[in-house]
């Protein structure tokens, strides 16, 4: 089927295996959940919605630029927000999304074209992104967050770790497409987007599966004391 393909059929496979999630005992990170859990919903809807209108030939630009660009990034900048948890952080964060989202009105109803992909746009975001991540490794490194944790057991180290990944490739990839490099080959942009899509599956499968690991320690830990 058109319609249907591998990219979009796992990223619906990462939103779906996330929803057992809303009636285990998640805790403290009940929230971190909610909030990935409508990113995979969000972008499930995008990549649907869009493969639907390009099969038919309508533009479907305007859907991603609205979804992935900017509502996309949004829910992502919440997310950190809720993870680093210091007060002035949240701060710079909040502001940090009050201004992109602003930068976002002002750019899709008045200075781009709604019909062309926002380049400047996504590479903004995915800059304010990256910060995040690289922050948040930091107060790992050098603040000694969840030093009495085992990293590999905490479902924001893998969501951070593999938005981190998608984020830096893909960010690195839309800044070339804007310096316009023609002389690189068509055929070479087309595999190079190929890996970006791999790399997004993978980012939303550790996101629709991250917070099962929490639920596993529990399960572990009552058998060993039993």
């Amino acid at each position: 089927m058109d319609f249907l393909n591998w990219y979009n059929i796992t990223i619906v496979l990462g939103m779906l295996l996330s929803i057992p999630l809303f009636f285990l005992e998640l805790g403290q990170y009940r929230k971190q959940h909610r909030i990935i859990f409508s990113i995979l919903l969000l972008i499930s809807v995008v990549e649907l919605t869009g493969k639907y209108f390009g099969i038919r030939g309508i533009n479907n630009l305007w859907i991603y630029n609205i979804g992935f660009v900017y509502l996309e990034t949004l829910l992502i900048l919440f997310f950190f927000k809720v993870v680093l948890e210091e007060s002035k952080t949240q701060k710079w964060i909040f502001a940090g999304m009050v201004l992109f989202a602003l930068w976002g009105l002002i750019n899709f109803f008045f200075l781009k074209n709604k019909e062309s992909f926002h380049t400047d746009s996504y590479t903004t975001g995915s800059m304010l992104i990256i910060c995040c991540c690289i922050y948040f490794f930091f107060c790992i490194i050098y603040k000694n967050w969840y030093l009495d944790q085992n990293l590999l057991t905490l479902p924001v180290f893998w969501v951070t770790t593999f938005i981190f990944f998608f984020y830096s490739s893909s960010f690195l990839y839309f800044v070339s497409m804007g310096l316009q490099l023609d002389q690189m080959d068509y055929r070479l942009w087309d595999q190079l987007n190929f890996i970006l899509k791999i790399f997004g599956v993978i980012m939303y499968l550790v996101f629709g599966m991250a917070y099962y690991l929490p639920v596993f320690g529990k399960s572990t830990s009552t058998s060993k004391s039993l």
